[in-house]
């Protein structure tokens, strides 16, 4: 019951919580920092902002919950990160480059 209460106020569609899993399976990993702890699926472009693009793969990323607040958000969830992909990857990029100057 609590679940489709859920999916009623945030407009999901039910088939959400499948492609969630299956998209953490597929990509099981942060693009980010690269862990595979906490993880999230986030919307590149907002299902606030665009509804018709929840279900579309190519509108998801695997995040960590720190990194979706971060990145995702911008350490606020009521905004949205246009930019999210080219951050997580930049940010991926100082972490393996300080890996290698130790």
């Amino acid at each position: 019951m609590f679940k489709f209460l859920t999916n009623l106020f945030l407009f999901r569609s039910g088939k959400w919580e499948t492609l969630r899993c299956s998209f953490i399976k597929e990509n099981p990993y942060c693009i980010a920092c690269g862990t595979n702890k906490k993880l999230q699926v986030h919307h590149i472009e907002s299902v606030h902002t665009n509804s018709k693009r929840e279900l579309d793969k190519t509108n998801l990323c695997t995040l960590c919950e720190t990194c979706h607040f971060v990145f995702g958000h911008l350490h606020n969830f009521k905004k949205i990160n246009p930019s999210i992909i080219e951050d997580a990857v930049n940010h991926m990029q100082r972490i393996k480059d300080n890996s290698l100057n130790m």
